[in-house]
């Protein structure tokens, strides 16, 4: 349940990077790692690790949306 809390704030953090305005993003570019993604691509991982971590949650109290 802790990987999937962290998961989903990492996800959500993700997904804010992918919000940034135009001072941040060229800040941002400058620094490169990370923050040189564009910010589709952070919206896109976001999404994948919000997903990730609900399914993970769901997981930890039982419930399987992905079994029939």
């Amino acid at each position: 349940m802790l990987v999937g809390a962290v998961l989903l704030a990492w996800g959500g953090y993700r997904i804010r990077l992918g919000f940034r305005s135009a001072n941040e993003d060229d800040a941002t570019q400058k620094r490169g790692g990370l923050y040189a993604f564009q910010k589709r691509t952070h919206i896109l991982f976001g999404v994948v690790y919000v997903i990730a971590a609900i399914l993970l949650i769901l997981g930890a109290f039982g419930i399987s949306p992905l079994r029939r």
